[in-house]
């Protein structure tokens, strides 16, 4: 019987060491009964048998735990604003469960503060809380906190990481602006504000993440974040459906002032009275990666970010706004939604390493220079697209030798495809019914106009062309020597513009009007055979300029020669 009492009574006392265990094994905040409580500290009452506390009092604490209660026995449920202003001797604080609320400035300026615990329970912690602990690294915060004041965390350049507490709605003005050694953050889906200037000078984050939830983001929030390599941002600029010029692209949220580590980004944008406002604006130069998940990408949206080289687009857009990614210099490939229609003017324009676009399906227009002077681009358009823009695709050199005119493509403008040296011929699809291909040359069936050329492209001679198009043969450097048949009566605007080695040309008498500008920079321009008289030549309607730059020809008329 002894025997099995004593078994009984060990047994008992196993369990009570566990469950001590247990209980002494939570986190920091769950555990103010293992610490002692600061004595000394200075209290007010509340006038309702609670109290805050208003100062170190008498307290020689370096640890210091706010007590449950005052030595009156009030419970104690905040901590006065400047309460610990300059305590230069406090390295650590535990905040218990029974504080609602931190004050305004309350341990502003506590240069030797390491460490903050604050319990679940804290609701508030005021404006400039922890202004100016610049060795605070570690804050562990409850899970009931709703609000953080602005300039909370201001210059704790010590601070390396921050969980924001997902009951946080707000992430107030400079809440963490100078937090130099912060180096990860995680910003929950409650929040739905960042306020300006919000993570300012943070030059050692290296990523963040803006979840969807937020609505808007302030002025300079991510200014001299020189570290920064990567962000995911819900929409660009200010808020998803900004109004305000200039608060509607990528740089409002790096600001204006220079830095270290900060590229200058020139752009410009137009206010409603047309007037053009330039602007700078400093990104960090480490920022290579870009993901939105959600808006719209409006007009200048990343304009002149040559640092960029991956921008990953929300599903859902129909418009990529003019100038949106022109001057992206470092940009390589980019991805376009399923859902995209529309792709405005310049919206690539001189993205020289751009490589790879993938053009969705569902696209139907391509305005005026969207891809001018993109170097190194090759790409496929859609089967849908309807229509390509004046200029669309010049000086894409590396683009396909073949242009793909599908179907619908119904409006494709002047000098669409020029400057493409490289361009030896289009293939349209059968069941177009707007152009056709002939002589590796683009003709509109229904005006008989030669649209488009190539370098070695040959005018049909069976009177489907009466009219050469704008433009038609521009930049062709390989092109050295055409012949304009019989029954092409027009010979349009800037036609062989820069067809550098051109030496030849065969003009018939059925050609009524040249263009201006017709072979401006034609320099190797030798010889002019015109199938006419030299009566008919002089007759014939030449432009402004149509022969400027093309140094010395001559023009072999069948009763004559003219030389220039």
């Amino acid at each position: 019987m002894r025997r099995t009492l004593i078994i009984l009574f060990t047994v008992v006392l196993v369990v009570l060491a566990c469950s001590l265990v247990s209980c002494g094994s939570g986190t920091d905040k769950g555990a103010e009964t293992t610490r002692t409580e600061s004595a000394g500290l200075e209290f007010v009452s509340n006038g309702d048998g609670t109290c805050s506390v208003s100062g170190i009092g008498d307290c020689t604490d370096a640890d210091v735990v706010i007590p449950l209660r005052s030595s009156a026995g009030e419970s104690v449920t905040g901590i006065k604003e400047w309460a610990f202003k300059d305590c230069k001797t406090v390295t650590s604080v535990f905040i218990p469960e029974s504080v609602k609320t931190v004050g305004r400035f309350a341990f502003y300026n506590c240069t030797a503060l390491t460490s903050a615990v604050i319990s679940d329970g804290v609701e508030t912690i005021g404006e400039d809380a922890f202004h100016g602990c610049s060795t605070l690294a570690s804050v562990s915060l409850g899970e009931d906190v709703t609000g953080l004041g602005e300039n909370c965390f201001y210059n704790c350049a010590a601070l390396t990481s921050f969980t924001v507490p997902a009951g946080v709605k707000i992430v107030g003005n400079a809440t963490f602006l100078g937090c130099s050694a912060l180096a990860s953050v995680t910003i929950p889906d409650t929040v739905t504000s960042i306020g300006d200037r919000a993570f300012s000078g943070c030059a050692s984050l290296p990523s963040v993440v803006v979840p969807d939830s937020v609505k808007s983001i302030g002025s300079e929030a991510f200014a001299g974040c020189a570290g920064l390599e990567s962000i995911t941002l819900p929409f660009i600029g200010a808020k998803e459906e900004s109004t305000v010029p200039g608060e509607d692209v990528f740089v409002y949220i790096f600001g204006s002032r220079e830095y270290d580590g900060g590229t200058k980004v020139e752009s410009w944008y137009t206010a409603g009275s047309g007037y053009v406002h330039k602007s700078s604006h400093y990104v960090p130069s480490l920022l290579k990666k870009i993901t939105v998940t959600g808006g719209e990408i409006v007009a200048d949206a990343f304009l002149n970010c040559a640092g960029l080289t991956e921008i990953n687009l929300p599903d859902g857009i129909e418009t990529i706004g003019e100038y949106a990614f022109a001057g992206c210099t470092g940009l390589r490939t980019i991805r376009l939604p399923e859902t995209v229609t529309t792709i405005k003017q310049y919206a690539f324009a001189g993205c020289s390493e751009l490589q790879t676009v993938v053009l969705p399906e569902t696209l139907e227009r391509i305005y005026a220079y969207a891809f001018e002077n993109c170097e190194k681009l090759n790409l496929t358009l859609p089967a849908g697209i309807m229509a390509v823009g004046l200029g669309a695709f010049t000086g894409c050199n590396s683009l396909s030798s073949t242009i793909v005119v599908g179907k619908y493509l119904s409006l494709i403008e002047p000098k669409a495809f020029g400057r493409l040296p490289q361009l030896t011929g289009f293939v349209v699809d059968d069941k177009n019914v707007r152009y056709f291909s002939d002589g590796n040359c683009l003709i509109e069936m229904e005006t008989g106009k030669l649209v488009a050329g190539s370098s070695t492209g040959t005018i049909p001679t069976d009177g489907s062309v009466i009219a050469i198009g704008e433009c038609a043969f521009e930049g062709l450097v390989g092109l050295t020597s055409i012949t304009i048949p019989n029954g092409v009566m027009r010979i349009g605007y800037g036609a062989f513009v820069d067809c550098e080695a051109l030496a030849s040309i065969t003009i018939p008498a059925s050609v009524t009007t040249i263009d201006p500008w017709v072979f401006v920079g034609c320099s190797a321009l030798t010889s002019i055979h015109y199938q006419g008289t030299v009566e008919q030549w002089e007759a014939i309607d030449k432009g402004e300029r149509w022969d400027h730059q093309t140094g010395d020809y001559t023009v072999y008329c069948t009763d004559g020669e003219i030389t220039k």
